[in-house]
Formats: C-alpha cells, structure tokens, sequence
C-alpha cells in the first residue's frame, strides 16, 4: 500500500513525499466488506513535476490549501466524501503535521 500511495501521490500531483506516515487500514464498505483503504500522511512533500490533467471523467482540481482552510471546509460541510473526511481526522491526530 505504500508504495502504491507513493505512485499515486506523485502520479496526480506531481508532489514526492518526504515521508509517508501510516494513519491505519480500513473496511471501506461496512456492509459488504468490498474493499480496505489504505491512510497515509505525506510530509515533506516536494514538487517534481506539473500535476497531471484531469481525465474527462473526472472533476476535480489540485489546489494548495492551508491546515486551516481545510477545517474550515470540514465544518462547513464542503467534503464530499466520507473517505475524505476521515483521512482528515487521521492526520489532524499528529502532532507533527504542520497546522
């Protein structure tokens, strides 16, 4: 799963992480137990080239925000998905994250 995180973190942002702390493993469809979601925290992350184009399938849209700004679109409800939520929680756990 790490090295997969890696690959995809680099793959859609461009960004290399310095490090990647795990934030745990977990069922991501309860009731059918479809799938684990693997958590990571990248830290130190560094730009090695241009993120990559959004395919026409998808919509979404790279943008650096603050630890703040996050929060503030946690508790205004702007999270679309419950996956991301609890990523966010997870890494909001550490101490060293910067914040």
């Amino acid at each position: 799963p790490e090295t997969a995180a890696r690959r995809e973190l680099i793959g859609e942002t461009g960004l290399v992480p310095g490090r990647l702390l795990g934030l745990g493993d977990f069922v991501d469809n309860g009731n059918q137990k479809g799938g684990t979601g693997h958590c990571f925290l990248a830290l130190g992350c560094a730009q090695d080239r241009p993120a990559a184009l959004p395919d026409a399938t998808e919509h979404a849209v790279l943008q650096a925000m603050s630890v703040d700004a996050v929060d503030a679109a946690l508790e205004g409800s702007r999270f679309g998905v419950i996956q991301h939520v609890a990523g966010w929680c997870l890494a909001r756990r550490h101490r060293d994250f910067p914040g």
